[in-house]
């Protein structure tokens, strides 16, 4: 008789006496990996980083074989930079999708110091820190500073005109900030059901209730419309009727510097990902999820032929044991051959939003906004809208400056502008905005550099209050953009890929694992 390799001698006495045996054999290291709990994540955002991050930082015990796929050629998702003037004339970029970091949230910021980061954190700040409201006809606020008062002396500012409303505001921040931000926290109460936190944390009127109808009961009309809404706009994209309140909550916080990282925001999900050991794979798209006789789950995933043009993608397979979606469904297209708890199929609305960047040899015109022709244009300008006056064409505005240099001179500057809007920000109106007549082209204009970014389904409208429950969709299937019925930030981003990393090590693999180093 031969014996397999693996076999060891087994007592006679056991044979004859019917002893139970229990055979512990030492595996080796292709046959430990082969054993390995497989975990696929599904998405290189902050989400996903902060997933697969949490996973190896913290159970590093579970030896967790871990594998990202991610769609698009780089990683970061809503983080994305572009080069200035296309990185012709200079090595300046800027930040196209989520532009900053909340310098309060415990989430990124301690990730930025685990990343070892911290000293290319640098305070986001346009050149000349100068605020103003524009309402589409006339600027209702211009002023030094921010828009977000963050001392009394800041608030007090507004009380002349606004009254007691600054007084409710400054209560009603003070007392539900600190409560919102333990939310997707770690807290001793923590589920992975969201509306179940916010009930247990008292946050259930702000989302039950859009912004506009909540700060009724706290504000007045016009405190909401133009010091509030302007907000929300600049941060979400969105009016106070479209949204819950707390999303306005934290566009709203005062005490929240943001912050950018020096040479690019993705820097932070690129350092993640390399400090989390994972197989990362770029132009992969996951089409298909469906039980598997192998592991628990079943990928199937494309990538772009390389053959010619019109060639068809490959597609391949690959088993799981946990998956963590960590990209947005309504534009991930997967398709699933399985039973999940959520609905794929309600209406949902979304809003767009559109990122355009230009350099100027000239200022913006005070003609644009109603001004004279010497008034003083601040550096970031917010929005809002105002009775019988048409809407801004845009969101905000911020300016800074455009290093570049030309044929080994010494480097100059010249003005850069960001315009978020909701649509297209069109040629013409940019020949608008610098007061140029619009049969004009842009170059003949002065204007150098354009570069246009569109996110489609940027922000989730408000719909009655929360349509999605549990984190863990199936068995195994955790999916982070709960967190965008919500608030849609990179700050809830973080949290809630280690929410999922939590949930998915205790309710999948600690009991499995604890199992084997017992016998």
């Amino acid at each position: 008789m031969l014996l397999h390799p693996l076999l060891c001698v087994i007592p006679i006495s056991a044979l004859v006496f019917g002893e139970q045996v229990a055979l512990k054999l030492p595996l080796s290291g292709d046959d430990r990996a082969a054993h390995a709990p497989k975990v696929a994540i599904v998405g290189a955002g902050i989400a996903g980083a902060s997933a697969a991050y949490h996973l190896r930082d913290h159970y590093a015990h579970a030896d967790l074989d871990l594998t990202i796929y991610q769609a698009d050629p780089q990683v970061g998702g809503t983080i994305k930079f572009a080069k200035v003037y296309d990185g012709a004339y200079s090595s300046q970029q800027v930040e196209t999708g989520a532009q900053s970091f909340y310098a309060d949230d415990e989430c990124v910021q301690s990730l930025i110091d685990e990343a070892g980061l911290r000293q290319k954190l640098e305070p986001h700040y346009p050149v000349q820190k100068s605020v103003g409201i524009w309402d589409g006809a006339n600027f209702i606020l211009r002023g030094e500073g921010d828009l977000k008062g963050r001392t009394w002396a800041d608030w007090a500012r507004y009380a002349w005109k606004y009254g007691f409303s600054v007084i409710h505001m400054r209560q009603w921040l003070s007392e539900k900030l600190p409560i919102f931000q333990r939310l997707v926290g770690r807290w001793e109460y923590a589920t992975r059901n969201i509306p179940r936190d916010i009930e247990k944390l008292g946050l259930t009127a702000e989302l039950k209730s859009n912004a506009w109808s909540f700060l009724q009961n706290l504000t007045s009309p016009d405190f909401s419309r133009e010091i509030v809404q302007a907000v929300t706009r600049a941060w979400f994209g969105q009016n106070l009727a479209t949204m819950h309140s707390l999303a306005a909550l934290a566009a709203s916080n005062p005490a929240a510097t943001d912050s950018v990282m020096n040479g690019g925001n993705h820097n932070l999900i690129e350092r993640l990902i390399k400090l989390s050991d994972v197989d990362l794979h770029l132009n992969s798209t996951v089409t298909k999820i469906q039980r598997s006789l192998i592991r628990k789950y079943r990928l199937t995933i494309n990538t772009p032929s390389h053959d010619h043009d019109h060639a068809p993608s490959n597609s391949e397979e690959a088993d799981y044991d946990a998956i963590i979606i960590a990209a947005p469904l309504q534009m991930a297209n997967i398709e699933f051959g399985i039973d999940i708890d959520i609905a794929t199929s309600f209406p949902r609305l979304y809003t767009s939003r559109h990122v355009t960047h230009f350099t100027s040899s000239s200022p913006l015109s005070p003609t644009y906004f109603n001004l004279a022709t010497s008034s003083f244009i601040p550096s970031k300008i917010y929005t809002t809208t105002s009775a019988n006056v048409a809407p801004p064409l845009f969101f905000s505005i911020e300016h800074s400056l455009a290093s570049f240099g030309l044929d080994g001179c010494i480097a100059k500057s010249e003005d850069m502008y960001k315009v978020v809007t909701a649509s297209p920000l069109l040629d013409t109106t940019i020949l608008d905005l610098l007061g140029h007549n619009r049969d004009r082209e842009l170059e003949d204009a002065g204007v150098r550099w354009v570069h246009r970014e569109e996110w489609k389904h940027a922000f989730l409208e408000y719909q009655g209050g929360p349509m999605l429950d549990d984190i863990e969709i199936a068995d195994g299937m955790f999916y982070t953009g709960v967190r965008e019925e919500v608030v849609s930030s990179l700050e809830m981003s973080c949290r809630m890929g280690r929410r999922t990393a939590d949930l998915l090590y205790h309710e999948q693999f600690a009991r499995r694992l604890s199992h084997e180093t017992d016998h």
